[in-house]
């Protein structure tokens, strides 16, 4: 396992795959603002807003859009993301022709 713990390291800035890194800031910011409105709120009003106050105006307006276009998409695309990264260390591991269940273990556990 001490020879594999070097796949776990940072990669260089330069071997980084810049598209994945902006998809998670943009699912990060996305899941930051469902969770402004739910913590705002009591949470019943997360899916029915009238509950804490007259849904009217511009109100409405940041309901409806946040939740047709917010609520758990970005949940989904943060998990996506994940999963590609379990798929990297494990085609990182299999380069070296070492298993990464070891490594997925560790990074899980962490």
């Amino acid at each position: 396992m001490t020879k594999a713990s070097h796949l776990l390291n940072p990669v260089d800035p330069q071997a980084r795959v810049v598209s994945m890194d902006i998809l998670r800031g943009i699912a990060v910011l996305g899941i930051l603002a469902m969770n402004i409105q739910s913590f705002a709120m009591p949470s019943v009003a997360y899916s029915n807003p009238t509950a804490y106050e007259k849904l009217s105006g511009n109100d409405l307006w940041v309901w409806l859009v946040s939740h047709v276009f917010a609520d758990q998409k970005f949940i989904t695309i943060f998990s996506l993301l994940f999963g590609a990264s379990i798929v990297m260390i494990s085609q990182k591991a299999r380069k070296e022709q070492m298993r990464s269940t070891g490594l997925q273990n560790r990074r899980f556990f962490f």
